[in-house]
């Protein structure tokens, strides 16, 4: 097998910086090989620079090629929570999971990341993707909520949007993930963290309902959030994901446009209330 693992930015050039909520490619594109054929593996991690007191950093990492074979694709970035007061430390462990996304001799492979909120420090980002001469064992794609507000009152539901799979580019749903931040300082003796529910029409589907993250809480104002994001996934990749809260997800059958209806749930009372996104990863 050939192979190689590839960094974005390319070779030893610096992290891309970023600190909104604006769309910023890392580096520039790379350009496949003739030889490649697929990506295998991805594996990322934020450096925080200068972070401040009631700012978290989540978002999403998004990857695509210029030929759109495999938009969309997007994956949660880890989730450092805010502190209320100086004190204490952020803790983000890097992520990193096996894909199966498919390539084309030539074309140019792109990276891009986004934070949910803006801060007042700049993280940075390199991006690293194991590319081989294997074909992909299938097309594999994601989609993923615009950033919602769950409530702030415990077991009270609180409306996550729609999401739905593309027509013509999916067969099967493989997992389900996102995360629960928390971005204005977490509040002592609060946990922020529940479920969300996920409805659909489809013949056979019945609800799921499925564990968030959770962001907990100290005693006292200097708390200090240690969380990440979560994924229920199959047994193919469930021993081999990083930095993910993780269960299991048997996979459904789903052919073509189909809609999923999100609902959140909170298991405590919070004075601020959490931001949170979903993603649903399926394949042709």
């Amino acid at each position: 097998m050939t192979f190689t693992w590839i960094r974005l930015p390319l070779a030893e050039g610096a992290p891309t910086a970023t600190a909104d909520t604006t769309e910023t490619q890392i580096g520039t594109g790379y350009t496949v090989p003739t030889w490649a054929k697929s990506v295998k593996w991805v594996s990322y991690e934020l450096i925080y620079a200068a972070l401040t007191t009631q700012e978290d950093c989540a978002g999403y990492l998004r990857i695509k090629d210029d030929a759109n074979q495999i938009e969309p694709f997007y994956l949660p970035l880890p989730v450092a929570g805010s502190l209320a007061t100086a004190a204490g430390t952020h803790f983000a462990k890097g992520i990193s999971m096996p894909v199966e996304l498919p390539l084309t001799a030539e074309d140019t492979l792109r990276a891009y990341v986004n934070l949910d909120s803006a801060t007042t420090g700049v993280p940075e980002i390199a991006c690293y993707m194991l590319i081989t001469d294997q074909s992909p064992k299938y097309r594999e794609h994601s989609v993923m909520s615009t950033l919602q507000t769950a409530s702030t009152t415990q077991a009270t539901a609180a409306a996550g949007g729609t999401l739905t799979t593309l027509a013509r580019k999916c067969k099967n749903l493989h997992a389900i993930g996102g995360y629960v931040s928390i971005g204005a300082g977490d509040t002592a003796a609060q946990t922020q963290g529940g479920y969300i529910k996920i409805s659909s029409q489809i013949p056979g589907w019945v609800d799921q309902r499925i564990k968030t993250n959770y962001i907990p809480s100290g005693l006292g104002t200097d708390v200090d959030g240690v969380t990440k994001p979560f994924l229920c996934c199959g047994v193919d990749k469930l021993p081999y994901v990083e930095g993910f809260y993780k269960s299991l997800w048997p996979g459904f059958p789903v052919q073509g446009r189909n809609d999923f209806t999100i609902v959140s749930y909170m298991d405590d009372t919070n004075t601020v209330a959490p931001t949170y996104r979903v993603f649903l990863y399926f394949h042709e």
